[in-house]
């Protein structure tokens, strides 16, 4: 990454108030080197210039709960209830599923989105590693969190497998950005063993 100076209206920084024509410069490595009033912040001659005018500048925005994959059921899945969203969500996933590259589009889909709106860090509960897949082609920020159902005790064993086997397989493709988590759906979903 090349060093990068970006100029803006107003910075928002973590641990200090907002600044009025700031600055921040950004080292070879991705790192904030130095924030504050414009005229503060260091131009060294080879760092490129970015003057974003009259906007703020601040951290990425964090989505704890999302689901990308579902993204290409939009307007499918509007203005329900829970319960009538999750059966109209079983019934449309039956009826139609989408295969590998169509859950994939949908993650891609829904991070360029969230990426256009200051989203940088995503929190996907999911049942296909397609979010996951996104999030490393696209050097996103996020965790996906696979989702594990049973509410019958009988089915934990088989669960409980079937999840070790695709959090593993996702495991070993982990980066400093990206990492994978687990999920029960949900108190009524899961029994008391899983």
């Amino acid at each position: 990454m090349r060093r990068t100076r970006y100029r803006a209206q107003w910075v928002l920084p973590v641990s200090a108030p907002p600044i009025r024509e700031g600055a921040l410069l950004v080292d070879d490595d991705g790192r904030i080197a130095a924030v504050g009033p414009d005229q503060a912040v260091p131009r060294p001659e080879d760092a490129q210039q970015v003057d974003l005018g009259n906007a703020a500048l601040l951290p990425g925005l964090v989505n704890v709960h999302a689901h990308p994959e579902l993204s290409a059921l939009r307007n499918l899945l509007e203005d329900l209830s829970f319960f009538d969203w999750i059966n109209t969500l079983r019934r449309v996933k039956a009826r139609a599923p989408l295969d590998d590259a169509a859950l994939l589009t949908s993650a891609l889909w829904q991070l360029a989105e969230a990426y256009a709106a200051g989203i940088t860090t995503i929190a996907a509960t999911e049942d296909s590693a397609a979010t996951f897949d996104a999030l490393l082609e696209t050097g996103g920020r996020g965790v996906v969190y696979r989702e594990v159902f049973g509410p019958d005790p009988a089915q934990c064993a088989a669960a409980m497998r079937g999840l070790r086997e695709r959090v593993e397989s996702m495991r070993a493709r982990e980066t400093g950005l990206v990492r994978v988590g687990i999920s029960p759906h949900a108190p009524y979903t899961v029994s008391d063993d899983l």
